[in-house]
C-alpha cells in the first residue's frame, strides 16, 4: 500500500474511534453492572477454597477483564484500542516506501 493511503487509514480509525468513545462516554450509564455479593471476603474465600490460587487470579481476571466492557470503562477502551491499532498504521506508513523511493532495476 502507498503512504499516503495507510496514514489516511489511520486517521479514520483513529478519528472514529475517538468519536465512538466520545459518544459512549457522554451517554453511557455508570451504574453498577457487577453482582454485588453480600460478603465479598467469603466469595473469594471460597473460590480459593475450591480452586485454589490460580482460580481465585482467574476469577479476578475474568470481572477485571468484564468491567471494561460496561459503562464509561468502555469508552477508554475503545480509545485505547482505536489508539493501538492507528499507532499500527503510522508506524506501517513510516516504514514503508513509496513508489518513488524504490530503487530502479539496472536490467529495464
Amino acid at each position: 500500500m502507498k503512504r499516503a493511503r495507510l496514514i489516511d487509514i489511520g486517521l479514520a480509525i483513529l478519528i472514529g474511534g475517538f468519536a465512538a468513545a466520545t459518544l459512549i462516554y457522554v451517554f453511557a450509564d455508570d451504574a453498577a453492572s457487577e453482582v454485588e455479593f453480600a460478603n465479598p471476603r467469603a466469595y473469594e474465600n471460597q473460590i480459593e477454597r475450591i480452586g485454589g490460587k490460580a482460580t481465585l487470579y482467574a476469577v479476578r481476571f475474568n470481572e477485571w477483564l468484564a468491567s471494561l466492557w460496561h459503562g464509561k470503562s468502555l469508552a477508554y477502551t475503545v480509545a485505547v484500542i482505536s489508539l493501538a491499532i492507528s499507532v499500527g498504521f503510522f508506524w506501517s506508513a513510516a516504514r514503508a516506501r513509496s513508489g518513488e523511493d524504490r530503487p530502479q532495476d539496472s536490467n529495464e
